[in-house]
């Protein structure tokens, strides 16, 4: 059963491989046939060594052959020579000091503080067990911090984000503050 959940995820992989990038008529039909493939090597997987192990494993599988795959088809170029780059867009010169110095804050402590006051009222929100609700929210805090500085980073204008930042801290923080008296 072992090879047959390994000749399925492999039969899959290859098959999504072929598909990818072509203008085939079917190609619809073969991205179903091939994760169909992959899916029937999972459930084989999870037979075969119980679902604890057999998924990861199927999962496990899947990465090493997408992996092999990719270093399989590796191309090398011979050796340029580095051009110039130029810039796009000189930014303005008005733009000093406090301008990076704002923008620093934004990314920094503001997005911290905007996604921890998001995160602790999802955990306060989200129905008991506590346990699960704490790690859920525990688990988005990364997300939400890396989106909250790629928004401060990424802005042209300062206001946005420094606008919507203090928004998530603010209403975050007085939802919390009107939950806390009712129970969950």
């Amino acid at each position: 059963m072992g090879l047959l959940a390994t000749a399925l995820l492999v039969a899959g992989v290859l098959t999504l491989r072929l598909t990818w990038g072509k203008a085939l008529r079917a190609r619809a039909l073969w991205l179903a046939i091939a994760w169909g493939l992959i899916m029937l090597g999972h459930v084989t997987f999870a037979r075969t060594f119980g679902a604890e192990v057999g998924i990861p494993a199927a999962q496990l599988a899947c990465m090493l052959l997408g992996l092999l795959l990719v270093v399989a088809n590796l191309q090398r170029s011979p050796r340029r020579l580095p051009r110039q780059r130029t810039a796009v867009a000189d930014p303005p010169a008005t733009r000093g000091r406090w301008h990076k110095s704002m923008r620093l804050l934004l990314a920094g402590p503001l997005a911290a503080l905007a996604a921890l006051s998001v995160c602790m009222l999802l955990a306060r929100l989200l129905p008991p067990p506590a346990i699960n609700s704490i790690v859920i929210a525990g688990l988005s805090v990364p997300l939400l911090w890396a989106t909250a500085v790629l928004w401060a980073v990424s802005a042209q204008r300062l206001r946005w984000p420094a606008t919507g930042l203090l928004l998530c801290c603010g209403l975050s923080a007085t939802l919390l503050l009107l939950r806390s008296g009712t129970s969950p």
